[in-house]
């Protein structure tokens, strides 16, 4: 089969399967040749709530079953399983989805990846080799350990490869590029249960597409992911959120400032800038705005650099210091502020 019919093949299985009904028979389960480990949720049952569980209930999926997998072979079998018996299928690893369309999905399977968390640094120390399941707060801090860091979202909670197969930005996208750029190689279950090795030599032009819409051509099981030393100018990091009053003036001028810095290819290396316009309860519930500016330095000179925005007479000045694990909690976005 060439590759794009392959693809095409892949495409027109998950839209059968997301288009169709389930009327589940009698005894359906005991077709299901999965794993030892792996485990099957029916609704009512114990462990189905806490399968189901997301950080937001905004147009959530609906699922019948959920089938917590436990190896490669167990995604692949579940997807033959729900293409045999026409029902709709969704894999997901932490549940951080947000889209309008998986409210479409009801009475489905659930392809529950969180089993496939596993990590492994190679030899050579330049990639790691990931699970399908695993959290962005797991690769981070195993990876911290061996003095090895590589893109990932700022937030902790959502899987790790959900955020790489989407592009993927974080704090270090300035230094190594986007979390898509790191890919190197995926194993992927395709929508018919098939399983492949996608690389820039095997299935290039899926390869290609995977790197940013990946969540559109099959379901990714484990990643070859690319992974660098700890500078020794990496350990310490500072943040400082300023809160101004969201009038339009103070937003032209606030915003302006890390414009121009684009603008002129001045924004200072290692520094993210992230500016977010909300209703604030510390303020009577007035609309403020809260700019977020982190530096790979200490708070002295974070300080230095942030004054720009200090003349513009900010309500507050909040400022941290710590190392790049802790910047997630300075934005709130913690693994324990949301899970």
């Amino acid at each position: 089969m060439t590759p794009f019919r392959m693809l095409w093949a892949t495409l027109l299985a998950l839209v059968c399967a997301s288009e169709a009904s389930t009327n589940l028979p009698p005894n359906i389960l005991s077709q299901l040749k999965l794993s030892p480990n792996a485990r099957v949720h029916l609704r009512d049952e114990p462990g189905y709530a806490t399968a189901v569980k997301r950080w937001q209930y905004w147009r959530a999926p609906d699922f019948a079953i959920i089938i917590d997998v436990a190896n490669e072979n167990d995604v692949a079998e579940a997807v033959r399983f729900a293409n045999s018996h026409h029902i709709p299928f969704l894999a997901q690893s932490d549940a951080h989805g947000g889209t309008s369309a998986l409210g479409n999905l009801e009475d489905g399977v659930q392809i529950r990846l969180r089993g496939l968390n596993s990590m492994q640094v190679s030899e050579d120390g330049t990639y790691v080799t990931v699970g399908g399941g695993i959290k962005g707060v797991e690769l981070r801090d195993g990876l911290w350990k061996s003095n090895k860091w590589t893109v990932s979202g700022m937030c902790e909670c959502p899987g790790h490869l959900a955020v790489a197969l989407g592009g993927g930005v974080g704090i270090l996208q300035g230094r190594y590029g986007l979390a898509s750029d790191q890919i190197i190689a995926l194993n992927v279950v395709l929508g018919n249960g098939t399983v492949i090795s996608v690389s820039r030599h095997s299935h290039p032009d899926l390869f290609w597409a995977m790197r940013g819409a990946g969540q559109n051509f099959g379901i990714v099981t484990s990643m070859d992911y690319r992974i660098y030393d700890v500078p020794d100018d990496g350990k310490v990091w500072s943040h400082q959120v300023l809160t101004y009053e969201a009038t339009p003036a103070n937003v032209r001028k606030v915003f302006s400032i890390g414009k121009d810095m684009l603008k002129h290819d001045s924004q200072p290396h290692g520094m993210m800038i992230m500016g977010v316009i909300t209703s604030s309860p510390d303020f009577d519930g007035k609309v403020v705005i809260e700019q977020h500016v982190v530096h790979n330095s200490p708070s002295s000179t974070l300080h230095h650099l942030t004054q720009p925005y200090h003349v513009l007479s900010p309500l507050t000045i909040s400022s941290h210091q710590g190392t790049y694990l802790e910047i997630p909690r300075w934005f709130g976005v913690h693994d324990s502020s949301i899970a």
